[in-house]
């Protein structure tokens, strides 16, 4: 492995520090969007919801799907920065190693990207429509 195909390997891995922390942020910010959104539904005081409040809520769970959308995004962007680096790197005439090689072949790709990956979409299309849901649709009696 040469020193540059390591430099590569640790910033990559650098970053997926980071993008695991958001991961987490992500994570916690989706169950309190489902909190507002069920506190919306069925306000403490036991009147019915107003449409202010529904609004609201509705910007803060499409700003918390959004945001996660963003940071899908930014994962999936580390991975194909990678593997265009390596790509790079070996049309220099810097021999990188099979590891590198295969890292190439399961990115699939060295162009950038502006969505995540279609499982990451799915997921937030579902949490999306779950918060309309929760906030939008009628509790019933």
């Amino acid at each position: 492995m040469s020193p540059e195909e390591f430099q590569i390997w640790s910033i990559f891995n650098s970053f997926r520090i980071g993008s695991a922390l958001a991961f987490v942020a992500s994570a916690i910010f989706i169950w309190l969007g489902f909190r507002i959104a069920v506190g919306t539904r069925v306000p403490a005081s036991g009147e019915e919801p107003t449409m202010f409040g529904k609004i609201i809520s509705s910007i803060f769970c499409g700003i918390i799907v959004l945001g996660t959308w963003i940071q899908f995004t930014e994962a999936v962007g580390n991975y194909i920065a990678s593997a265009f680096a390596f790509e790079q790197l070996k049309e220099t005439g810097t021999e990188i190693s099979p590891v590198a090689e295969g890292w190439i072949n399961y990115v699939g790709t060295t162009d950038a990207t502006f969505t995540p990956t279609p499982l990451g979409m799915a997921f937030l299309a579902i949490v999306a429509i779950m918060y309309a849901a929760i906030i939008w649709y009628p509790k019933q009696k």
